[in-house]
Formats: structure tokens, C-alpha cells, sequence
């Protein structure tokens, strides 16, 4: 099938694997993933959120600036949006002004060893304000800054990196709601861990 062109393709499928708190952490996900990349191929932790409340024993990462995260399913803690635009993986987080996000590699020793190597970053976003920009420092790699008109759909900005990367940063400068950030290999497959905690046993 198409899985098996992924490389002559150049193509990352992603599986987006959706549960309850029991799969936070990368739980069980991690395994699925290291097994279908085997198989398959395909590197990272694939796609995350750009604020992230739960540690991840396949990634670390922090934020600052102001990114205010917006979930569809949570208690009373969690912010809730005026509109439906929650995106694929049922959160997203509202950026203004400018604000940064940072991810790197993990030492965790229940990580696997291909979710550490990082070829390919992209960020989803929408409703964004006229030229919103987003630019991507990674090891030493230096991305083009990207610069998006003003839009009320859904944009999907991509680095080919030239050598897979330990860390790097997002910066964002202007409005917009960010979807996801995914942090791939260059083809093959990805599984996305979304775990959506309802409450916390309350």
C-alpha cells in the first residue's frame, strides 16, 4: 500500500492515536510508534501541542511569551474557547504578541531511539493576523522565516532540515491559533499521541 512508497514518496502518514490520561506520557503510544517506524521507518515524537501540561517521556519542551492553551474536553481549569475551532487534536493555543516554544531531546530511558531524531519540523495554524511570522532555530541550523498573510482558514508552514536535530525553537510574532507542532523524520510514519484528560479523578 501507500505506506510501503513512503520513502520513494517522500511522504510522512501520520496515525493519530486518540485516548484517556492512561496514554498520557507517550504511554503506550511510544510503543506503537517505534514498532510502525521499524517496519516502516519514520523518526520523532510526531505531533504535539504548543503548550504542553503533561511531561512526555519521548520529548521535552517548554514555552514562554503569551501562549494560552484551549481545550475541548477538561475541567474546570482548562480554558474554554467561544468558538469551535479546536483542531485535530481537540486543543490549541491562542499566541499574541510574540512567544516562543522550545523542544529537545530527551534522556529518559523509557524513550525509544527513534523518536530522538528530528529531520522535519511543521507548525498547523489558522486564523492568523496579516504578517504573522513563525522562524525556527535548530542546532545549528538557521530556518527561513515565514511570513503569512492574513487568513481565516487553516495554514501548514514545513523545514526540511538538512541533518536531524537534538533541539530547536519556535518563535512566533503576531495573532494566531496554533493546531499542532510536528516534529517528524523525513518519510514514513508517524503516531500522534493525544491524550485527553477529562478531569483528575474529581
Amino acid at each position: 500500500g501507500r505506506l510501503e512508497h513512503a520513502q520513494s514518496d517522500h511522504k510522512v502518514y501520520r496515525v493519530m492515536h486518540y485516548g484517556d490520561s492512561q496514554i498520557e506520557m507517550d504511554r503506550i503510544t511510544s510503543v506503537l510508534r517505534q514498532r510502525l517506524q521499524e517496519m516502516i521507518g519514520g523518526t520523532g515524537p510526531g505531533m504535539i501541542s504548543a503548550v504542553k501540561r503533561i511531561f512526555s517521556i519521548s520529548i521535552n519542551q517548554n514555552y514562554s511569551g503569551n501562549l494560552v492553551r484551549y481545550a475541548l474536553v477538561g475541567d474546570s481549569t482548562s480554558h474554554k474557547a467561544s468558538h469551535n475551532r479546536y483542531g485535530v487534536m481537540t486543543q490549541f493555543c491562542q499566541t499574541s504578541g510574540q512567544s516562543t516554544v522550545n523542544f529537545s531531546k530527551t534522556n529518559n530511558t523509557q524513550a525509544y531511539d527513534k523518536v530522538k531524531e528530528i529531520s522535519r519540523v511543521s507548525v498547523l495554524l489558522g486564523n492568523n493576523s496579516e504578517g504573522f511570522k513563525v522562524s525556527l532555530k535548530a542546532g545549528d541550523y538557521q530556518g527561513e522565516t515565514k511570513t503569512c498573510p492574513a487568513k481565516s482558514g487553516i495554514t501548514l508552514l514545513t523545514w526540511e532540515l538538512p541533518m536531524t536535530v537534538e533541539k530547536g525553537t519556535l518563535t512566533f510574532q503576531g495573532s494566531a491559533e496554533i493546531y499542532a507542532i510536528m516534529l517528524d523524520g523525513d518519510y514514513g510514519v508517524n503516531v500522534d499521541n493525544d491524550a485527553v484528560r477529562g478531569c483528575s479523578g474529581t
